[in-house]
């Protein structure tokens, strides 16, 4: 399973896709009231494999995200206690969001390409739907939707 988990590059990632960067309406709409929160252990392998465990709760998930790894590491591959937002696959981990996914769903990491010739002449909207095909989701300021 590690041929997707890059941990060096993993903070150059673009990607808002399950497993990979939390986006900031997720991490909001993961706080609203009524919303499940499960109390978790979780347990860190360095695949990026995460288990979440808490009464009738044990499930596997992936991230590809390094701190969550350093983290585990430094409690000896095991956090004892973190919340579980599962209705928006968020995990808080000491006031830390991680945005996990189920093993079959991950995804490889999205590097930044906006610089590449062939994106440079692009507007706004079309830089915007082609992040959210590509990426899982883009934030766009609302004066750069305003055409003249």
């Amino acid at each position: 399973m590690s041929d997707n988990h890059q941990p060096p590059a993993a903070s150059s990632c673009v990607s808002y896709n399950p497993g990979h960067r939390v986006h900031w309406i997720q991490a909001k709409k993961s706080w609203e009231p009524d919303q499940p929160c499960i109390a978790v252990s979780v347990t860190v392998h360095p695949d990026g494999i995460v288990d979440l465990r808490a009464e009738d709760l044990d499930i596997t998930m992936w991230t590809h995200d390094y701190e969550l790894e350093r983290l585990g590491r430094r409690r000896g591959g095991v956090i004892a206690w973190a919340l579980w937002l599962p209705r928006f696959h968020v995990l808080k981990v000491n006031g830390t969001l991680f945005n996990l996914a189920t093993p079959e769903d991950r995804t490889p990491c999205i590097r930044d390409d906006d610089h590449l010739p062939e994106h440079v002449g692009e507007t706004a909207v079309e830089r915007a739907l082609r992040h959210a095909r590509e990426r899982g989701g883009y934030t766009v300021r609302a004066s750069e939707l305003i055409q003249e």
